[in-house]
């Protein structure tokens, strides 16, 4: 629920943005960001769907069967992440896009 907040307020802030920009290049990098944040979103809510039962082998391997599921949501956890990091990164590019006018933005910031 966390992540989607997030990417709803990345895409409300992408549509406020979009009525700023003046130039083509800001239009594509915003387009580029609204596709990132769409694609984030589909991957939160199919990580949401995700079941994570604990089918135990035996009673002696309880524990193993437990981590290796609690691996398997950490795995696909951070997976999602990064994609909602890179979400955010791209909407910091179009914001600093749309305010150098036409300059192109790069990921560290510096332009």
């Amino acid at each position: 629920d966390q992540m989607l907040r997030h990417l709803d307020l990345m895409s409300s802030l992408l549509d406020k943005l979009a009525t700023k920009a003046s130039s083509e290049s800001a239009s594509q990098t915003i387009t580029d960001a609204k596709t990132v944040v769409d694609t984030a979103r589909v991957a939160v809510s199919v990580q949401a769907q995700k079941d994570y039962t604990i089918t135990v082998t035996t009673e002696t391997k309880i524990r193993l069967d437990a981590q290796t599921k609690r691996d398997q949501l950490h795995k696909d956890l951070m997976a999602t992440r990064k994609l909602v990091i890179d979400a955010k990164q791209a909407v910091s590019n179009a914001f600093r896009l749309t305010k150098s006018g036409t300059k192109e933005a790069t990921p560290s910031g510096q332009q």
